[in-house]
């Protein structure tokens, strides 16, 4: 199941963590990425991201429940 982090609330765990081994993908793109270490927004949170990312970019966490 998906749990995309804008839908959370701020104060929500997920939103609050390394955004390492999360997904993302343009809102109008057909395909999603992973989150990798290498990547410059990985030790980032939701929380501490920009604009330029929360509008243009969708971010999730894959959650088996």
């Amino acid at each position: 199941m998906r749990k995309y982090l804008k839908e959370l609330p701020s104060d929500h765990e997920l939103r609050n963590k390394p955004l390492i081994g999360s997904f993302y993908h343009a809102k109008n793109g057909k395909f999603s990425r992973e989150v990798f270490a290498s990547y410059c927004i990985a030790k980032a949170c939701y929380n501490d991201l920009g604009v330029a990312w929360t509008d243009n970019e969708e971010f999730y966490f894959e959650i088996n429940e």
